[in-house]
């Protein structure tokens, strides 16, 4: 994992912040999974980003991409594993958050590719 003592200026990655908006009403079927309507902006955080591991695989007869990141923000209460980040026009789902050492002061975020979704900022 990464070290807590991150200074400020080794922040230099802008994340953009996602949260994913459920459909709801009376068009919407009944089943017990939630669908996603859209996602909406939650936040922006400057963040340390650390290549954590990455790989290459066939899934589903398709060449898939398996890259994570480990990402230090300061501290956010809101921000957890339902939501995803958006780093350089590329969406991480974010698979964990390990308990914060610091006091709550920082937090690292381990964010995994999803090679087959993009996001482009709403106009």
């Amino acid at each position: 994992m990464l070290s807590s003592k991150v200074n400020i200026g080794q922040r230099d990655r802008l994340l953009t912040f996602i949260r994913a908006v459920i459909k709801t009403g009376m068009s919407r079927p009944s089943t017990n999974e939630d669908e996603v309507d859209h996602w909406e902006i939650l936040t922006y955080e400057w963040a340390f980003i650390k290549p954590f591991q990455g790989n290459e695989a066939m899934i589903a007869e398709r060449l898939t991409e398996t890259h994570h990141v480990i990402a230090n923000i300061r501290y956010r209460d809101e921000i957890t594993t339902r939501d995803r980040f958006v780093l350089n026009g590329r969406v991480y789902e974010i698979s964990s958050i390990p308990p914060s050492k610091d006091r709550y002061l920082s937090m690292d975020i381990i964010g995994n590719l999803l090679d087959n979704v993009t996001w482009t900022p709403p106009t």
